[in-house]
Order: structure tokens, then C-alpha cells, then sequence
């Protein structure tokens, strides 16, 4: 609650219209996290919460969680994809859209390589370095 109340002031805002929890927390309970979010909301500092990079199993639970205890449900979930990291396809998608979730896409461009201007080397500090962006570039 800390950083949403300081994250308003950087802002200087009232209210942020959708608030991400980014990478799952194992050392806070789902419940915690979402009675927290819940919190906000009635405060009015929020209007809807995302998550960030969560596994399917942990939307379920927390989705599970919020109609047990009455909380505000999880409305986006962003994840990496594009045409060349498509994982999410095979258990994110479904189970996000399973439960309301939609779906926000980070590097929809692959760090810039599907723009066709931007060829990691070998040697490249980027994040647009990793081995499968590599291949992915080269298949281009």
C-alpha cells in the first residue's frame, strides 16, 4: 500500500486507473495481495488491478481466492509475447480468459527485432540478446 500511495504523489494523481502487482511475491499469501488491492479500490486511490508475468497456476488461485472472500478480481495480466515468444499460448491465454483476465503484451516487437531495424550481434548487452531472439532474428 506503501508504493501505490507513493506511486500517486510521483504521479500527483488521485487515482491510477489500473495498478499492476509485477512478479508474484512467494513470500506474501495470494490473499494478502488481493485484500490489500481490495483496499485500495474502496479507497478509491485504484480502479482495477493486473498482475505481471504470473504463472497460470497462480491466476487461478487468486482468481479462486477473491470469489471466496468477496475481493475485486485481477483484470489484466501482462506477459511477454510476440511471434516469437508465443508460450503464453498454451496455459496463460486460456486460463487468463477463463477468468476474466485480459491480456496486456509486453515486446510485442521482440526488443525491436520484428521491426527489421534492429539485429542483435553476438556480443549485444541488450535484452534483445537472448538466444531464441537471435534465431528468431536470423529466421527473419
Amino acid at each position: 500500500m506503501e508504493q501505490a500511495n507513493a506511486s500517486l504523489k510521483r504521479l500527483n494523481t488521485d487515482y491510477i486507473d489500473l495498478y499492476y502487482c509485477h512478479r508474484f511475491d512467494p513470500e506474501t499469501p495470494i490473499e494478502e495481495t488481493l485484500r490489500a488491492f481490495d483496499d485500495l479500490i474502496h479507497q478509491g486511490k485504484i480502479n482495477y488491478i493486473g498482475v505481471s508475468q504470473w504463472t497460470a497456476a497462480q491466476i487461478t488461485e487468486a482468481a479462486h481466492i477473491a470469489d471466496q472472500k468477496l475481493l475485486n478480481h485481477f483484470v489484466a495480466n501482462q506477459s511477454k509475447y510476440n511471434m516469437l515468444s508465443r508460450e503464453i499460448e498454451a496455459e496463460i491465454i486460456p486460463t487468463s480468459a477463463a477468468h476474466g483476465v485480459s491480456q496486456v503484451c509486453w515486446s510485442p516487437l521482440a526488443e525491436g527485432v520484428l521491426t527489421g531495424n534492429t539485429v542483435p550481434s553476438a556480443n549485444s548487452q541488450s535484452v534483445a540478446a537472448p538466444p531464441r531472439i537471435k534465431a528468431g532474428s536470423a529466421r527473419i
